[in-house]
C-alpha cells in the first residue's frame, strides 16, 4: 500500500497498545475496545481525537 496516498484522509489509527507503534500521520487513535462509559452498559470503544472539534 502506499500510505502517501492517504494524505488526503483522516486516518483513525485503531491500535491496542499502551502507544502506538504506527510510524504514519493519524488524526484519531483507538487504543482500546474495553472502556467504560457511565450509562453505557457493555464494552465501548476509547479514542484520542488530535482534530479541532
Amino acid at each position: 500500500m502506499n500510505v502517501g496516498s492517504l494524505s488526503a484522509y483522516k486516518i483513525w489509527l485503531a491500535q491496542y497498545n499502551t502507544q502506538p507503534t504506527y510510524s504514519g500521520k493519524y488524526d484519531m487513535w483507538q487504543y482500546s475496545s474495553k472502556g467504560s462509559v457511565s450509562g453505557i452498559n457493555g464494552n465501548t470503544d476509547m479514542n484520542l481525537s488530535y482534530l479541532g472539534y
